[in-house]
């Protein structure tokens, strides 16, 4: 039955093969309207994610200018504050203030110099102790009773 279709299109009856196929326009048609409303869609995605990632651009160097005016005040509070710290610490500024407390520098017998074997802490504590009663020893009596205490000072003697 077919068969006899598709011959008779060779005898001028095309018009059955149609019918049975259907309108080639039409169905041609349609496959053009879907592909050019596909592709119209595929270019209006591509152009709104264009537009996304450059406005997503253009909002990071903005914070990335905002956070580069940040880290430059921060550098200079920081250059600042290490500008006062200096010039807190400066010695002429301490002695100024020490001097407006009252205090003042010791006269030379106000001094007391220690061995330098007294300070190393690798000597077990017998050796230090005995370094420590020779210095009291060199020390003058009053300036032991003044740093030690009197019954430290006392000791010493004996």
């Amino acid at each position: 039955m077919y068969s006899e279709e598709i011959f008779s299109l060779g005898q001028g009856k095309g018009e059955k093969l149609i019918a049975l196929l259907g309108n080639p326009k039409k169905s041609v048609v349609k496959q053009t309207v879907w592909a050019y409303i596909f592709s119209a869609f595929c270019v209006l995605f591509i152009a709104f994610w264009c537009v996304w990632q450059h406005i997503q651009v253009t909002t990071m160097g903005y914070e990335i200018v905002e956070l580069q005016k940040q880290r430059m005040k921060t550098e200079n509070i920081k250059t600042s504050l290490q500008i006062e710290c200096a010039t807190l610490k400066s010695p002429q500024r301490i002695e100024d203030i020490a001097q407006q407390m009252g205090l003042k520098f010791p006269d030379r017998i106000e001094v007391v110099y220690l061995p330098q074997a007294a300070g190393s802490y690798k000597k077990s504590e017998k050796d230090a102790g005995s370094k420590w009663a020779s210095v009291w020893k060199q020390s003058p009596k009053h300036m032991a009773k003044g740093l030690f205490g009197a019954k430290d000072a006392e000791a010493s003697e004996e």
